[in-house]
């Protein structure tokens, strides 16, 4: 068994080291290999969910190799035929309107790769100035139950100042602990700290516009079978998980 458990660790390493993945896709993995769980589950169950959260590392002679393969064939795929996000000039945007790259980035507050994903895409801005416009899309998972309650609030926050959203977004990233100890009651503060008119907010927050622009952005990623976050449209090519600025830069540099 204790083969059973090292590998069951590498398996979710390899998932869960740059990425949080959906509710419906951890059932796929433990349906099909429900043996090299058992130990695991036997021994800790009560801390079972946290595993997901805790392993950041990952043996990279297994299965690196094949699905790094895929991942590069499933890119060549799209740089041929590019996927076509919906993209709303209404909307809260980062970077210049006439730049040759759009990134589309499809986000859970809650995911901590998430906001390494957030603090990479903020050095390809920097980096690349005047070349990327960057949009921001949700991505809220089951696993993460206040990562929809600071979407709404995101949305609802542009409609009063685009630069008071953006601000909200990256105050999020940086205090995920707030977040996850104190959930709404973090958000709706944070909100008031950045001038938010708050009372506006929450009407806002049940609008139609907002809870259609969050459903249709989380079917947008679904159809682009985003299986985890954060994931991102690279003027159309996808790449799933927080990557580091080289392995963004394996796209960008074929768009300048």
């Amino acid at each position: 068994m204790k083969k059973h458990k090292n590998f069951a660790l590498i398996f979710l390493g390899l998932f869960f080291v740059s990425g949080c993945t959906s509710e419906e896709r951890l059932k796929a993995l433990l349906v099909e290999h429900p043996e090299i769980l058992i130990e695991v589950i036997q021994k800790n169950p009560e801390r079972f969910a946290r595993v997901f959260k805790e392993i950041n590392t990952s043996n990279p002679e297994d299965n690196s190799g094949k699905e790094r393969a895929e991942e590069l064939a499933q890119r060549e795929q799209d740089f041929k035929n590019p996927k076509q996000p919906e993209i709303d000039p209404s909307r809260p945007m980062r970077g210049s309107a006439e730049a040759r790259i759009t990134v589309v980035s499809y986000t859970d507050f809650q995911c901590p790769f998430c906001a390494k994903g957030n603090l990479t895409m903020a050095k390809v801005i920097k980096k690349y100035p005047g070349k990327i416009r960057f949009l921001y899309k949700h991505y809220p998972l089951d696993i993460h139950p206040n990562a929809r309650p600071a979407a709404v609030r995101y949305e609802a926050i542009a409609f009063q100042n685009k630069d008071k959203a953006f601000r909200f977004y990256d105050e999020v990233f940086k205090n995920q602990k707030e977040l996850e100890n104190r959930g709404e009651s973090y958000l709706d503060s944070l909100a008031a700290k950045l001038g938010v008119d708050v009372s506006r907010m929450k009407q806002d927050m049940v609008s139609n516009v907002v809870r259609n622009r969050i459903a249709s952005d989380i079917e947008e990623g679904k159809k682009f079978a985003i299986t985890g976050t954060p994931g991102y449209l690279f003027n159309g090519v996808k790449i799933v998980g927080a990557r580091n600025l080289n392995e963004f830069e394996e796209i960008l540099l074929y768009f300048l």
